[in-house]
C-alpha cells in the first residue's frame, strides 16, 4: 500500500508540473509538423479498434503494443510496410501456426479497418508532436505533500536530481510503466537451486528422482 501511494504521488507530480512547484498541465514545446502522413479515416480507426480489441487484443494488447513478451504490432515490419491491409490481411486470414497465431475469418472491409487502426497507432507514436495529454487525475498538492512528507519519497528521490526533467525523457505510458513495474536490480546473479522431486504414480510406484 505504501509503495502504491508513493508511485501515485510521484506520477501525479511528474505529469502535473515540470518543476513540482506550481499545479497545472505540463507544457510541451511546439514543434513544426512536417512530412506527417494524413490520419486514417476516424470512423475506420474506431471500427478497427473495436474489432482488434475483441479479436486480437488477448495476444497483442488492446492498443497493439504487445507487452509481457507478447508481439508488438506497432513496431512490426509487416505493419509498417502494409498498405490498406495488403500485408496484414494474409497474416490475419492464414495465421502463423509456427508462432501460435490462429487464423481468423474476416472480410476485406474488416481487414481494412484493422489496418487503419494499426496505422493510426503507428502514426501517433512515431510523431511525438501529435501526442497530447488530455486528462489528469489525482490531487497535485496532496501528491506533493505525500512525496515530501508522509511517504518519505524525497528521502531517496530528488526533484532536482534523478527526477529532474524526467517527463521529457519518457513518453507518459512508458514513465508510468517504469514506476509501476520497475525492473529488478541484481548486483549478482542468483545461484541456481537444485530441487529433487519424486513423483508418486496412481499405482503407488515412484519415479526416480528428477
Amino acid at each position: 500500500m505504501m509503495i502504491s501511494k508513493c508511485v501515485c504521488a510521484v506520477f501525479a507530480l511528474v505529469l502535473a508540473q515540470a518543476t513540482f512547484g506550481q499545479a497545472g498541465p505540463p507544457t510541451r514545446p511546439q514543434r513544426g509538423v512536417r512530412n506527417i502522413p494524413p490520419a486514417p479515416d476516424p470512423a475506420a480507426v474506431n471500427r478497427g479498434q473495436k474489432l482488434f480489441s475483441s479479436t486480437c487484443g488477448f495476444c497483442h494488447g488492446k492498443d497493439a503494443s504487445g507487452g509481457d513478451g507478447r508481439p508488438d504490432l506497432i513496431r512490426s515490419s509487416v505493419t509498417n510496410h502494409d498498405t490498406g491491409g495488403d500485408m496484414i490481411g494474409p497474416v490475419i486470414l492464414n495465421g502463423r501456426p509456427d508462432k501460435g497465431m490462429p487464423s481468423f475469418k474476416m472480410t476485406p472491409d474488416q481487414i481494412s479497418d484493422i489496418s487503419a487502426f494499426l496505422h493510426g497507432r503507428v502514426r501517433d507514436i512515431r510523431y511525438r508532436q501529435l501526442y497530447h495529454v488530455k486528462e489528469f487525475s489525482g490531487d497535485v498538492r496532496a501528491g506533493e505533500a505525500y512525496f515530501t512528507q508522509t511517504g518519505r519519497c524525497a528521502s531517496c528521490h530528488s526533484v532536482t536530481g534523478d527526477l529532474n526533467h524526467i517527463a521529457a525523457k519518457y513518453e507518459p505510458e512508458v514513465l508510468l510503466g517504469r514506476m509501476l513495474y520497475p525492473a529488478p536490480r541484481r548486483s549478482q546473479p542468483s545461484p541456481r537451486t537444485k530441487v529433487t522431486v519424486t513423483v508418486t504414480l496412481a499405482s503407488g510406484n515412484r519415479s526416480p528422482d528428477l
